[in-house]
């Protein structure tokens, strides 16, 4: 496979740092005398996250433009985008059981060993962070730092598997100029 197929996974990667790092900038740009800049990351990401200090991370003393779930999302799936290369060589054969076998060769035919996309993996993600967020909405139990980052977490791991999975067995459905 040539370094061609793998320009969208990059690309993705790329995206992916950046958009780390900018959840991680604000307060940083805060803290240095750079309010506009600060403002532009605050106003960027409150189109996306409800940004109640309550459940943010706080860095130098200012809370991240993201709450906790938010954060622990773009990170997990950062991270699974990141260890998904060293992984992808790993044989089939390591999948736990015959019906997890079933449900990874199901899903999406990857040329990789072991290394098809798992959407399974997301409808798990999205359940666990609808019950935490559900039973904390409805008041039957209430979330924490941790269940939401854990859950956040969970969720974003298992979409950046499921992206550069599907990015790496078949570059050409995503890129069409090929």
């Amino acid at each position: 496979m040539t370094l061609a197929c793998y320009r969208p996974y990059l690309l993705v990667l790329t995206l992916s740092l950046i958009w780390c790092i900018a959840a991680l900038s604000g307060p940083l740009f805060l803290r240095s005398g750079h309010t506009l800049a600060a403002s532009g990351v605050y106003l960027f990401f409150s189109g996306i996250c409800h940004q109640d200090p309550v459940r943010c991370f706080w860095l130098v003393g200012e809370p991240l433009p993201v709450c906790s779930r938010c954060l622990a999302i773009y990170s997990g799936f950062l991270g699974a985008v990141l260890v998904f290369p060293t992984l992808r060589g790993r044989p089939r054969k390591s999948l736990p059981s015959p019906g997890l076998r079933a449900a990874a060769l199901s899903g999406g035919g990857s040329r990789y060993k072991g290394f098809s996309p798992f959407p399974w993996l997301l409808v798990v993600g999205i359940v666990v962070v609808a019950l935490d967020a559900g039973l904390d909405w409805l008041g039957l139990r209430t979330s924490t730092w941790l269940s939401r980052s854990a859950t956040g977490a969970l969720l974003g791991f298992a979409g950046g598997w499921t992206t550069a999975a599907l990015l790496v067995s078949n570059p050409h459905r995503v890129s069409p100029g090929r």
